[in-house]
């Protein structure tokens, strides 16, 4: 956090919210083996970088850009690792009015909403747009997981696969 406040990210700001790193890599074990490094990301890579497939097609893409054009350079990662939308992405369920003045009065499409942290770190890994990481309240004791637990109240729509 300490970095995050150095640097001038604050959470009176979606667009400068703090931002921490995945930690772990392993979601799908039904129980977490802490002394198995295999359980741990990489944090000497950004997430863009964790998967190889998706680093060479980003680089692909990216030496076919144009580069004549200086107001528009090429890119690597089309989009930052924390942007307003990710930060709502997971506190939607916690303070749900942001999302809805960030989307002009209406919920994201169901299936770009959080859903489980596995299809999350899934996404980060293959989606070519998908670089998000994480916010601080993951790392804090009795606010994790309760700031994405389902509130039943919320009109969130069904995904395309009927959950």
């Amino acid at each position: 956090m300490f970095l995050n406040l150095l640097s001038g990210r604050t959470f009176n700001d979606l667009s400068q919210w703090p931002v921490m790193p995945w930690v772990l890599k392993d979601y799908t074990s039904s129980a977490l083996d802490i002394n198995d490094a295999a359980a741990f990301r990489d944090l000497s890579k950004p997430i863009g970088a964790l998967n190889e497939d998706r680093l060479g097609m980003l680089k692909e893409r990216f030496s076919l850009m144009p580069d004549d054009d200086p107001r528009n350079p090429p890119f690597l990662y089309g989009t930052h690792y924390s942007n307003p939308g990710y930060v709502m992405y997971w506190l939607v369920r916690a303070a749900p009015g942001h999302l809805l003045r960030l989307q002009s009065g209406r919920f994201d499409a169901p299936d770009r909403m959080f859903h489980s942290m596995q299809e999350s770190w899934s996404s980060v890994l293959t989606n070519p747009a998908d670089v998000k990481e994480l916010i601080p309240e993951f790392f804090v004791r009795d606010l994790a997981v309760k700031f994405l637990q389902a509130n039943e109240a919320l009109p969130l729509g069904n995904r395309q696969n009927g959950k």
